[in-house]
């Protein structure tokens, strides 16, 4: 086989592997945000505003919760309000879905907001 022949060959191939190399590298690695709650959309998605006055919509991770039309689905709702509505939390993101929310875990100061959902039944757990 002579070069020129090995060339045309392996030039799919490292297109491919330079394609894959550019999707690995688009994915987000996770990082934190802070800010105050200002909104609670449903029980599993809150918005907040961070210290640039940016807001972000978070979908809590690992967890899903009624929607409102859903039997609980309110009281699911207003049990995450009453945590977190108007106070500071942190927010662990690990990524971003296909809505381009933002799905990480919450925490009020040292508490899990995700597990306390689930700890007191106002949603399960989601893998």
């Amino acid at each position: 086989m002579r070069n020129k022949d090995v060339t045309s060959l392996l030039l799919p191939f490292t297109l491919a592997l330079a394609f894959v190399g550019a999707a690995c590298s688009a994915v987000a690695a996770p990082y934190v945000v802070e800010g105050k709650t200002v909104r609670i959309l449903d029980g599993d998605t809150i918005e907040i505003l961070d210290a640039k006055n940016v807001t972000h919509k978070i979908r809590l991770a690992e967890i899903d919760a009624p929607e409102k039309a859903q039997p609980f689905g309110k009281d699911s709702k207003a049990a995450l309000s009453k945590m977190v509505f108007g106070k500071q939390v942190t927010v662990k993101v690990s990524t971003k879905d296909r809505y381009q929310r933002e799905i990480g875990n919450v925490y009020l100061g040292d508490v899990d907001v995700n597990g306390s959902l689930v700890k007191y039944g106002w949603c399960h757990v989601y893998t």
